[in-house]
């Protein structure tokens, strides 16, 4: 009882905003990891604590520092040099980060860092960039950007050579039904599986991976044009029957 009192006291200590520095770096080295993560939950943090608790041995400490990211280019920059690649992967879901900060996450080794880039950036030029990316799962991700995917975006995506990017293409509601036609005769399963998961409504691409598509694929398909024919049936009903 007495080790948790003393760990909430610690708490409250590093999150008053009156604690002097000198007792922060003593916070930042407390046995607790609960503590330490408290310290690095803290607005604002000194640069020198913030960069000590990025190297932390536990994730949960490394982590409480991203959300104070949000509107702070300097805080960005700093944890955007963490040695931990899922600090940068999530650091580049943080809103607003700066576009050096988006910049340097662009040009990380971890494919799902640069991937979350091309899904939130609003600069057209970065996202561009991030179209010709040599990833597949990179190039992919861009067709999950809202504010930036135009319909020759998503028309470049749903043709591209990699299965995983047209795969991610075929949910963009700029597709018509000549392109998912089209993908539907994809000659990857999972580009198939896309089609009769995130686009049910379209019957003729629906009725083509029934007919050629995997078994599995077929299945799924000739079972979607089923609940399609009960919609359009039960849509035919006259007024009051089948309730």
């Amino acid at each position: 009882m007495n080790l948790r009192r003393d760990v909430a006291r610690a708490v409250d200590e590093a999150a008053d905003p009156s604690t002097p520095l000198e007792r922060l770096r003593v916070l930042a080295v407390h046995d607790s990891r609960v503590v330490r993560a408290a310290v690095a939950a803290r607005r604002p943090l000194s640069r020198e604590l913030a960069e000590q608790l990025r190297e932390d041995d536990a994730w949960q400490v490394r982590f409480a520092l991203i959300p104070a990211a949000e509107g702070d280019p300097e805080r960005q920059l700093m944890l955007a040099a963490s040695t931990d690649k899922w600090m940068r992967a999530i650091l580049a879901e943080v809103p607003g980060l700066s576009i050096e900060a988006q910049r340097i996450l662009a040009g990380d080794e971890f494919s799902e860092t640069v991937g979350r880039i091309a899904k939130n950036t609003r600069d057209r030029a970065l996202y561009d960039e991030l179209m010709l990316d040599p990833r597949p799962r990179v190039r992919g991700f861009c067709a999950w950007n809202d504010a930036l995917c135009t319909a020759d975006d998503a028309r470049r995506l749903a043709r591209d050579r990699s299965s995983v990017a047209r795969a991610s293409a075929v949910h963009r509601p700029e597709l018509d039904e000549s392109d998912l036609i089209e993908l539907a005769r994809d000659r990857s399963a999972s580009v198939q599986w896309q089609v009769i998961a995130t686009r049910p409504s379209s019957r003729a691409a629906l009725e083509i991976i029934a007919r050629e598509g995997d078994d599995v694929n077929a299945l799924h398909a000739r079972r979607a044009l089923e609940s399609l024919d009960a919609v359009a049936r039960h849509h035919d009903l006259p007024d009051g029957a089948g309730a």
